[in-house]
């Protein structure tokens, strides 16, 4: 019910404004689908509106049938019902109620409140396009940029991603490759932690998930192969009588050739594997077992063929543990590479290259002549993977850096390509192992351009830092 202040109000009032205060039952104004998806109502605020009322009017407009729509104060118009306020003040306006107008002024004045979840804020985008407004009018009228809001757009496919957001201060295009692993819920979860906690290494983090990824998919597949065949997939090496194909021998004295057991006589019960990844993220580690060797006319021989002692338990753990760690970093350090020199391709694509790029190419000539010759020799490869350029290299012959000089290409980028793409050629997934005074230097080198290492090829860095007694590569 609308208070008799308002007849007072309206009279002398809407000719000389297009609004007027008026104050209502809030229980009488309906509250429309907000951009504030999640209306937190804490005690304290619920009762600081018990006592004190609305201080501030909340925004509503008449629809046609003179039904008042609360456009600003959701919140504190769900308030006051919980409350039990008999009115609120209300500023009335009158004009285009449009969704559209709505959502854009509720961006606004949400933010300028209390800021949106952007989970909010990317359902908000999604509601306007699907309004009919495309997206370089949306950054237009909220001011976001349009990466940002296609980047939005596109999480709000994903319910577990768009939930995140809603909890967390994740960038939207970190969320957009979150988005990818909603299947992988152990990785969905990191990248969530990383983008939130440590978003400067989230590049490094993306590029492992990616990797773990594929490699689950191929044991996925691995796996449902031996299954449709009847064997038994198993998650740890089998004991209890099971026995690797590498320690029995036939009558004949012969082993079992791994391209073998699928087919052997054997009950399919008495088969199993174990499935790893391994080093190379395109190959599977898989373990064939047989158990009960004996009743198959197989003779167990002597573990792993060798005369060695047995290991203990102890070392058994401390070789799996280094094991693991070797492969982890392995890893690792493929994922950084990939992240380097993406990195490098976008320094290179700016339209200003470093200050201190010329310093730099004199250095890649002198004292890191033997990675940056060797690059030259070898045509370049690198660099011309690091500009963008189109086309095949070799040791002979003409190469799509001659070429992109020949079009008017910039010889200083140019230059800058060669070096980097000579001395980054040298690092390997086992440089963190055989750590060089090289290697950290350039890494330093990347840093100070705005690069962020990851803990691995922080490895390197801190080793040879140690190993020089400081606390940082110079």
């Amino acid at each position: 019910m609308v208070a008799e202040k308002e007849r007072t109000v309206t009279a002398t009032s809407t000719d000389a404004a297009p609004g007027f205060i008026a104050h209502v039952d809030p229980n009488e104004i309906q509250v429309d689908t907000n951009v504030r998806t999640v209306v937190t109502l804490d005690p304290e605020f619920v009762e600081s509106i018990r006592q004190h009322g609305v201080l501030e009017p909340v925004v509503c407009c008449r629809d046609e049938d003179g039904t008042l729509k609360v456009r600003m104060g959701q919140r504190r118009t769900l308030a006051a019902r919980d409350a039990g306020r008999p009115t609120i003040p209300a500023y009335i306006v009158d004009g285009d109620n449009t969704t559209v107008d709505r959502i854009v002024q509720q961006l606004a004045e949400n933010d300028q409140r209390s800021a949106l979840s952007q989970g909010e804020r990317a359902l908000a985008y999604r509601q306007l396009t699907l309004e009919g407004i495309s997206v370089a009018q949306v950054a237009k009228r909220t001011g976001a940029s349009k990466a940002d809001i296609q980047a939005a757009i596109k999480v709000t496919e994903g319910h577990s991603t768009v939930e995140a957001l809603h909890e967390f201060p994740i960038a939207f295009d970190h969320a957009a490759a979150i988005l990818e692993f909603e299947e992988y819920p152990e990785l969905h979860s990191s990248l969530i932690e990383t983008a939130s906690t440590n978003p400067d290494r989230f590049a490094h983090h993306l590029e492992r998930a990616k990797q773990d990824r594929d490699q689950a998919i191929l044991v996925a597949a691995e796996a449902e192969r031996f299954a449709a065949l009847g064997i038994t997939v198993l998650e740890e090496v089998p004991e209890d009588r099971w026995y690797s194909i590498h320690r029995v021998i036939d009558k004949n004295g012969r082993s079992i050739n791994p391209d073998e057991f699928e087919a052997l006589e054997i009950p399919a019960d008495h088969k199993a594997v174990t499935i790893r990844s391994t080093w190379w993220n395109d190959r599977l580690n898989v373990a064939r077992f047989i158990r009960e060797p004996e009743s198959h006319g197989y003779t167990p021989s002597a573990e792993d063929g060798s005369s060695d002692a047995p290991l203990t338990d102890e070392q058994k753990a401390e070789r799996k543990a280094e094991r693991k760690a070797l492969i982890e970093n392995n890893k690792a350090m493929d994922a950084a590479t990939v992240v380097r020199r993406e990195f490098l391709a976008t320094l290179l694509s700016r339209k200003t290259l470093p200050k201190d790029a010329g310093t730099f190419i004199a250095r890649a000539l002198t004292a890191y002549r033997g990675r940056t010759g060797g690059g030259i020799t070898e045509g370049n490869a690198l660099a011309i993977e690091l500009l963008g350029l189109e086309g095949k290299t070799s040791h002979y012959g003409p190469t799509p850096l001659d070429k992109y000089m020949d079009e008017g290409g910039s010889p200083a980028r140019a230059t800058l390509a060669i070096a980097m793409g000579g001395i980054e050629r040298v690092m390997h997934r086992q440089s963190w192992r055989m750590p060089t005074e090289e290697d950290a230097t350039w890494l330093t080198q990347l840093e100070e351009w705005g690069y962020t290492l990851s803990d691995v090829e922080r490895i390197i860095t801190d080793t040879i830092a140690e190993r020089n007694g400081s606390a940082a590569v110079a």
